[in-house]
């Protein structure tokens, strides 16, 4: 089941890549119990750091509370 999981948001992440908004919202559709906010929000980081403000933008209408200063939380290894 872990697998499963680790491999939907792997596909959410490529789709983001393309910075498709409507595919992403048809993937979120389809797979409703994905957490867009997996891994410290990576889903909205990787939005924010590739400039694809309208998937940025639906992710944060979706899910108000996204942590969007989860970046200054986390702290390096070394």
């Amino acid at each position: 089941m872990l697998e499963y999981v680790f491999l939907q948001i792997v596909k959410l992440i490529n789709l983001i890549r393309k910075g498709n908004l409507f595919e992403v919202q048809e993937f979120l559709n389809q797979n409703p119990l994905i957490n867009i906010s997996a891994n410290n929000e990576y889903a909205f980081r990787y939005a924010s750091r590739n400039y694809h403000l309208e998937i940025v933008n639906w992710l944060l209408s979706i899910k108000p509370d996204i942590n969007i200063s989860v970046d200054d939380e986390i702290k390096p290894d070394w």
